[in-house]
């Protein structure tokens, strides 16, 4: 009798052995362990100050003539409802929407 009860107790320690190998195992794999791609690259303090001080003179708003830029919302919104719509097909959205631009260029607008 007692060796049925040493048999069980081993045959129940290597089941939940197996089954918490197996837990870990189809955990790791479903989370992906650790990307195998190199990290990105941490950019320096005076690449980190280019980057900035090339992103400042992009963002200025003196290239846009407040003539063109709420009228130019209003119609690329109307673009895009029409577009969400089904109304355009996404070759014509993306014709209509680079015309747009063309015709709202800012180096086209006399001052």
């Amino acid at each position: 009798m007692t060796t049925d009860i040493a048999v069980l107790v081993v045959c129940a320690g290597v089941t939940v052995t197996v089954w918490a190998l197996l837990v870990a195992w189809v955990v790791r794999r479903t989370r992906g362990a650790r990307p195998r791609r190199r990290p990105a690259p941490v950019p320096t303090p005076a690449t980190a100050a280019a980057a900035a001080a090339e992103l400042d003179t992009q963002l200025t708003t003196e290239w846009a003539s407040r003539n063109q830029v709420w009228p130019a919302l209003n119609a690329e919104n109307a673009l895009l409802r029409e577009r969400l719509a089904g109304k355009l097909s996404p070759l014509e959205y993306r014709a209509r929407l680079a015309d747009l631009a063309r015709r709202c260029d800012p180096e086209d607008d006399p001052k």
